[in-house]
C-alpha cells in the first residue's frame, strides 16, 4: 500500500476486530503497592462492567521504563487485559500484561500504583475497532528445518533459502491403484516474539 511515517503498508482481510468491554464509573486501584499480573480494582458501576480480553489502560502515576536502561520514559505504561473479566459488585481482580514489576531485568514500571490512582481504559465503551499491527522486522521470528529426503519413491528435492530462512520439501511416489503420481510439500516451521517491544497494536 506504500510508505508513510517510516513504515510500509499492508493490507490482509485476516486482521481481527476488537470488541471494547461495557463500563462505566470512576476506576481506580483498590490498595497500595500491588505488583505481578493482576491487579485488584473498583470504583466501577455496579452491573455494568466489563473489560474483554485485548482492551487496554493505563493508570495514574505508572510509567513505563526503557527496556534497557530501566529510566523512567514520562509516558504512562499501557496495560493489556489476558482474561475477559466482569463483577457486578463495582470491583475487579484483573489479570493484565505486562506484570507490574518495579526493579530488577524484568522491570516494566517506574512504580507500583498508588491506592485510589485511577484507571483510564482506551477505546469506547462497547465499540468494535479494526486492529492492525506495527512491528520492526526484528521483533518476530519464523525458523524452518530440512526435512529428510526418503528413499525407494520417484522423486524427492528439498529447496533451502538460505537469505529467507524457508526450507520446502517435496516427494513424489507412483500409486499403482489409481496409476497417478501423487506429490506432496512439506514445510516444518516455527515462529516465536523475539522482542515485544518492536511491536505494537494499532486501533482505531
Amino acid at each position: 500500500m506504500g510508505q508513510a511515517i517510516g513504515f510500509n503498508w499492508f493490507m490482509s482481510q485476516n486482521c481481527n476486530t476488537h470488541t471494547y468491554g461495557t463500563y462505566a464509573g470512576t476506576p481506580l486501584v483498590n490498595g497500595a503497592s500491588q505488583t505481578g499480573a493482576s491487579l485488584i480494582t473498583d470504583g466501577w458501576t455496579s452491573g455494568a462492567a466489563t473489560l474483554n480480553r485485548g482492551d487496554v489502560f493505563t493508570m495514574t502515576g505508572v510509567n513505563k521504563v526503557n527496556p534497557q536502561s530501566r529510566a523512567n520514559t514520562g509516558r504512562l505504561q499501557q496495560f493489556v487485559v489476558t482474561s475477559t473479566v466482569s463483577d457486578a459488585a463495582g470491583a475487579m481482580t484483573i489479570a493484565i500484561s505486562p506484570s507490574i514489576t518495579t526493579s530488577g531485568s524484568a522491570q516494566t514500571v517506574n512504580a507500583s500504583p498508588a491506592d485510589n490512582a485511577a484507571l483510564t481504559v482506551l477505546g469506547a465503551t462497547g465499540t468494535v475497532s479494526p486492529q492492525g499491527l506495527l512491528f520492526h522486522k526484528d521483533a518476530f521470528t519464523l525458523a524452518t528445518a530440512d526435512l529428510p529426503l526418503p528413499g525407494g519413491v520417484d522423486m524427492a528435492a528439498r529447496v533451502s533459502d538460505k537469505q529467507l530462512g524457508i526450507s520446502i520439501r517435496m516427494v513424489r511416489q507412483y500409486d499403482i491403484n489409481s496409476d497417478q503420481f501423487p506429490c506432496r510439500l512439506d514445510v516444518l516451521y516455527g515462529w516465536a516474539t523475539l522482542r515485544s517491544e518492536l511491536a505494537c497494536r494499532q486501533q482505531s
